[in-house]
């Protein structure tokens, strides 16, 4: 198995394999995803049996395997979401009403002078809104 720094190398150096390097990596992006759904529904060690002083045999919810199924979810989740930022990012709605992002800054803008009392131009000066 050649080494990262080899690995990189390739990448740099060589098209065809930056090609298929980048078909596998997004692969294993895709893996990773579908490893998501798979430890979410998988329930089987969700419990466990104990027994009682009194010799009864009884059911619990095993926490430590689901803080670790929560756990391996996450950190895949995490990790696509900084990889992959456009698929599995979060989304950040910046579209006003009209649907225009000229508005909607236009609109953040007006916030912010009024909140903070921000100065505005009128005839290319500075002047501060009275109140």
């Amino acid at each position: 198995m050649p080494s990262t720094i080899t690995v990189n190398d390739w990448v740099r150096r060589y098209p065809d394999f930056s090609a298929d390097y980048a078909k596998a990596r997004d692969a294993l992006y895709r893996h990773w995803a579908e490893e998501c759904l798979a430890i979410a529904d998988d329930g089987q060690n969700d419990w466990m049996e104990r027994e009682t002083n009194s010799g009864r045999i009884k059911r619990l919810p095993d926490n430590e395997t689901a803080m670790r199924s929560r756990l391996r979810v996450d950190t895949r989740k995490w990790l696509l979401s900084k990889l992959l930022p456009r698929e599995y990012g979060d989304k950040f709605d910046v579209t006003s009403s009209d649907g225009s992002v000229a508005a909607a800054f236009r609109v953040a803008m007006e916030q912010a002078t009024a909140a903070f009392k921000l100065p505005t131009k009128s005839n290319g000066h500075d002047r501060v809104e009275a109140e």
